[in-house]
């Protein structure tokens, strides 16, 4: 429930591509490919998503918490 909270504050972009990684296991390139933007782009989408996530439900601010997502 924590989590789907802290998804309700992201941009539907960034759902979708959260989505993509985590629930579909697609690489940034795949992802990159399917939404017609670059694979750093979608790097930096995941890393803002993910800081945001961390903000809104009090998540570790350690840079290895992203790690345990994957």
């Amino acid at each position: 429930m924590v989590l789907a909270e802290g998804l309700r504050h992201l941009p539907p972009r960034e759902r979708v591509i959260l989505h993509l990684r985590f629930e579909h296991g697609m690489y940034q390139s795949e992802i990159a490919a399917r939404l017609g933007i670059s694979q750093m782009h979608v790097s930096r989408l995941i890393a803002r998503a993910l800081a945001t996530l961390r903000e809104k439900t009090g998540g570790a601010d350690e840079p290895y918490a992203a790690e345990s997502l994957a």
